[in-house]
């Protein structure tokens, strides 16, 4: 009876069953879901949702089935605005159906296939997500937050299969997918709701990175996640039995538990690592990020450990890093860096570097380092070092030609605060020796050696360095003071300051130096506004620096016992200097002041005595630039001029530019020359053309030449120039070069005795037989006299030495000279009247005569005011008439005289043109 009774009622549960199925497949149309479910959730995301399809399953579970589901991307500008935010193909939500009789949610599986998320950042940071309703809403902050006692549904899987997430970040420029994401996650929980535990594993796939800062994107990556994870809401406990990590071969482990969890949560977990060849961390890097990786290889085993306590709001880290017979090597070199083994521990505030220690190849390197509290950190440590340079052939590639060997030892230890405002609280101290370093490049002939050491504390370094290459050598010691005010000039308020004394015996850079071929002179640029000389002040810096050179060579300057000595005093840089130079000595000095960075002021000093002045103009023709006209001729100078030169010069300049500098340009030149020659050029040559009458001539010796000039307004401005030679006699130059190498010169030229006394003879034949004439006709008249001088003044004026004197004018330029013949420098007993002019002198004598009588008169009319007036009268008028008497016979004197005089002057000028006729001009 009973057995019927049940199966008469099983028979009605089942009927009931079937029928409430039937039921609900007829009422839950795929119409009625989608009106129940998409405005919720686009009330819910403030997002447009779009379903392509919907049903429901009743048996063995309740549940809705959604395909083609996309929610739309945020409309904001500066985002993918036609792309979906999320959609996927399928979702499937399972509920089983009996533990709903008893009011129980139990979630059997929610699967989501083949979903596609977009996270989006734009230029300004703000996220694609950011305007999504539900977290924008306000939320209630006045009610407590009341723990979690019970799960609020049980699920038992959580499944999401062949997914896809896409992140653009714009202003990074970061482009991130994870091609193919797979996980699984199991869930178990009593009956109570209160405890869970979860198992699960998350593939992540086919990942690609693309940045802005790698040239080829990251491709093939991929990521595993294990967990196994318990919770228990009564406990308020989380135990964490393993989560595991893998990237590629890599792989960390982290397990512990979590107490306290509605609250802060306390933490008791440690993180630790499989052990992990640094090959397979060389190897999960990939190749697309650095190509050379290719030719890495590398030995050894890294173990990290960590442990994470104290609470979430606060925690607590503290860990152990270390590697143990590391070695690392490059195919391209045959050392390796190798016998790596590090100690390292570290707190979230702390870093504790116990041991560092490895080589590069055979040369040692130890590091030991505490650091304490990284907000304000406080170093203490010590880098000890030993190098061979030999072995750097065989650690690096180094470049064509250089070849390098010796031994560096460096000991170097640091301990205090590293605080920038505070940089003397962190004491740094140390030694770098050098012994035996010796290098070489192709730019040397011979391998430099350097010998010494540098000691450096916080207030001073000092070195004491001794160099040699070939012939030479160089020793300096020197000391750098204070040097931290230089470099922080804001904290330190005393001056830096650097001394060096230096010695050299011999410096001889023609047997070391390669020299190369000039270069091919670039094409001229186009002209640019003129560049500021100084853009920035001179360095914050006092300096001191001098020394002495027994020989010095460079080229084809040879200096001998020089002495310099260089320093810089606020804005004020100075140079001075002698030495001895091709059997003479030489002194200069040079001072920059830059006060005002709009009009730096030069002074420069040059002197030589007793120096060949080829040698010297050859000496510095490479110095001198071809970008003016009158530099280019002062280049070739060196194969022109030739003497003893003694030279004493200043020059002074103001402004901004090169161009101010050359503009603004004064100074003096005092030069005097013996024993010399000026070889025929442009300007001998232009010289030589009015004179070829009296003296033909290419090159010109001279005993002596004395030069005084000027300079301003862009020109030399030429005082004297005073030439004294044997054969072409002497020569006076006046006048201006511009620095544009134009001319306005005037030449004086005295020829010798000997040259001008053809000239003398051929017109002093003419003016003897003039003088008879003269003498024959006017002996005895008042005008024998000035018609003797005239004989005298006529033809070419030559001097008491019996020298003529010819005037030139020299215009063009240095290259191209034009000279013209100006005329004769007066003679011996000649007048600034003009030559050949009678009518003056006779009007000279004339009132010589008148001015006598004069004289006469007011001498008799003074000795009568002592008589009576009446005598007074009569002796005036008396004289009056013999004065007026005496003019009436001159006259007639004089107009008798005239004609014979003229006749004469005709005369003599006629033979003295007949004289010199052949000169001409």
């Amino acid at each position: 009876m009973f057995k019927k009774v049940a199966i008469t009622l099983s028979i009605l549960v089942l009927i009931g069953c079937i029928g409430t199925v039937a039921a609900v497949k007829l009422l839950v149309t795929e119409k009625k879901i989608l009106s129940v479910i998409v405005p919720e959730v686009e009330k819910a995301l403030g997002r447009s949702v779009t379903v392509a399809g919907a049903q429901s399953m009743v048996f063995p579970y309740l549940g809705v089935e959604l395909s083609g589901v996309t929610i739309s991307n945020t409309t904001r500008e500066g985002f993918k605005n036609s792309d979906p935010f999320l959609g996927f193909e399928t979702f499937i939500i399972k509920v089983e159906f009996m533990p709903l009789l008893k009011k129980v949610i139990v979630i059997d599986e929610i699967l989501i296939r083949k979903a596609d998320l977009l996270v989006e950042s734009d230029a300004q940071g703000k996220f694609n997500f950011d305007d999504l309703k539900f977290m924008t809403e306000a939320k209630d902050t006045t009610k407590d937050k009341k723990p979690m006692e019970t799960f609020p549904v049980k699920i038992k899987k959580f499944v999401i299969e062949d997914s896809r997430l896409r992140f653009y970040d714009t202003r990074a420029g970061l482009a991130v997918e994870f091609g193919s994401i797979n996980d699984r996650t199991d869930f178990d929980m009593d009956k109570s709701m209160k405890k869970l535990t979860t198992t699960g594993e998350l593939k992540i796939t086919d990942m690609n990175i693309t940045s802005g800062d790698v040239p080829t994107p990251l491709t093939g990556l991929a990521m595993t996640f294990n967990h196994d994870i318990s919770a228990d809401l009564g406990a308020e406990t989380v135990t964490i039995k393993a989560i595991s990590a893998s990237f590629q071969k890599l792989g960390i482990t982290l397990a512990g538990d979590i107490s306290n969890i509605n609250s802060d949560a306390k933490l008791h977990l440690k993180l630790n690592s499989e052990p992990m060849q640094i090959q397979d961390i060389v190897n999960e890097i990939p190749q697309s990020l650095s190509p050379e990786l290719s030719k890495l290889t590398a030995n050894g085993v890294v173990n990290l450990g960590l442990a994470i306590a104290g609470t979430a709001s606060k925690p607590a880290l503290s860990g152990v890093l270390s590697v143990a017979n590391g070695t690392i090597k490059y195919t391209d070199l045959p050392q390796s860096i190798n016998e790596i083994n590090m100690a390292m521990k570290f707190t979230e505030n702390s870093l504790d570097i116990e041991k560092l220690a490895m080589k590069l190849g055979s040369n040692p390197i130890d590091v030991v380092l505490k650091v304490n509290d990284f907000a304000n950190p406080f170093i203490d440590g010590k880098v000890d070092a030993k190098l061979k340079l030999d072995d750097l052939r065989e650690m690096m590639k180094l470049p064509d030609g250089f070849t390098v060997g010796g031994l560096i030892e460096a000991s170097i230890a640091a301990k205090g605060n590293v605080d920038p405002a505070r940089p003397e609280a962190l004491d740094m101290k140390g030694t770098v020796a050098v012994t035996g370093l010796k290098a070489k490049t192709i730019d040397l002939k011979e391998p430099i050696n350097v010998d010494g050491s540098m000691k450096f504390s916080p207030v001073e370094i000092a070195q004491d360095v001794v160099i040699k290459i070939a012939d030479s050598d160089f020793g300096f010691k020197g000391s750098l003071k204070n040097y931290m005010s230089f470099v922080f000039p804001k904290r330190f308020t005393e001056k830096a300051s650097l001394t060096m004394n230096y010695s050299s015996k011999m410096m001889n850079f023609n047997s070391f130096i390669v020299k190369k071929a000039l270069a091919k002179p670039a094409e001229p640029a186009a002209k640019k506004a003129p560049a500021q000389i100084l853009k920035a002040p001179l360095p914050a810096i006092t300096v001191n620096v001098a020394g002495t050179c027994g020989t010095f060579m460079y080229d084809q300057i040879k200096l001998t016992n020089v002495k310099n000595s260089v320093s810089l005093a606020g804005q004020t840089f100075n140079v001075n200097g002698t030495a001895g130079l091709y059997g003479g000595t030489t002194k200069a000095s040079f001072t920059l002041n830059a006060d005002n960075l709009n009009d730096l002021k030069t002074d420069i000093v040059f002197d030589v005595n007793k120096i060949q002045v080829n040698d010297l103009i050859s000496t510095f023709n490479d110095q001198l630039k071809d970008n003016r006209s009158l530099s280019q001729q002062l280049k070739t100078l060196d194969n022109t001029v030739s003497g003893s030169a003694t030279f004493q010069s200043s020059f002074q300049s103001h402004g901004r530019t090169d161009e101010d500098m050359t503009k603004n340009l004064t100074g003096q030149i005092h030069s005097n020359l013996a024993d010399g020659k000026i070889k025929g050029g442009a300007i001998t040559n232009a010289i030589n053309g009015p004179l070829k009458k009296f003296v033909d001539f290419k090159d010109v010796d001279f005993r002596t030449l004395r030069f005084n000039a000027t300079i301003a307004n862009e020109k030399l401005h030429i005082d004297t120039m005073d030439l004294k030679s044997p054969r072409v006699g002497d020569w006076n130059v006046y006048g201006p070069v511009g620095f544009d190498a134009s001319l306005g010169l005037t030449i004086e030229t005295r020829l010798t005795k000997e040259v001008s006394a053809p000239a003398v003879a051929l017109q002093s034949k003419g003016k003897g037989a003039a003088s008879a004439l003269a003498g024959k006709y006017l002996t005895g008249t008042p005008v024998a006299g000035i018609a003797q001088n005239q004989i005298d003044r006529g033809g070419i004026p030559v001097d008491t030495e019996g020298r003529i004197t010819l005037l030139l004018g020299m215009t063009g330029t240095a290259s191209a000279p034009k000279v013209e013949f100006r005329g004769f420098k007066e003679g011996v007993g000649t007048s600034t009247e003009p030559q050949g002019s009678l009518k003056g002198d006779l009007k000279a004598e004339l009132n010589k005569n008148i001015d006598a009588a004069k004289a006469k008169a007011d001498s008799v009319a003074n000795a009568a005011k002592a008589q009576a007036m009446a005598k007074a009268n009569e002796a005036k008028a008396k004289a009056d008439a013999e004065v007026k008497a005496a003019q009436d016979k001159l006259k007639a004197e004089t107009d008798a005289a005239k004609a014979k005089a003229d006749e004469a002057a005709k005369s003599v000028t006629d033979k003295a043109k007949n004289a010199v006729k052949g000169f001409k001009f």
